[in-house]
């Protein structure tokens, strides 16, 4: 079982390093690898959160979602999925970047 450390202490999926997201996309740009479901507190999807049927968004902490992984050139990607056997992602900077620390280049 993969484990998921997520260190993004103001995402909306966030409870105690756990993500109650039931899937997260990992996505890169030319520069870094980082996770797409990372949505903070302020945002749309954080008001829609707190209104809706927490089912929909995930209503269970754990430490092991699935990962769908866009970025080709990781190591651990084997068809878009993530083979990785522990996750950590970062606390975001520049905003809304949160960095896949685990990404390692094939």
């Amino acid at each position: 079982m993969r484990s998921l450390l997520c260190e993004a202490a103001d995402c909306v999926y966030n409870h105690d390093e756990k993500c109650t997201a039931h899937a997260i996309l990992v996505s890169n740009t030319e520069d870094e690898t980082f996770c797409d479901t990372y949505t903070n507190e302020d945002s749309f999807v954080a008001a829609a959160h707190i209104h809706a049927d927490d089912a929909e968004f995930g209503d269970e902490l754990s430490d092991s979602p699935r990962i769908t992984c866009n970025v080709s050139q990781c190591a651990y990607n084997k068809s878009f999925h993530c083979h990785a056997d522990k996750v950590q992602i970062d606390d975001p900077h520049d905003v809304m970047i949160c960095n896949c620390l685990t990404y390692r280049h094939k």
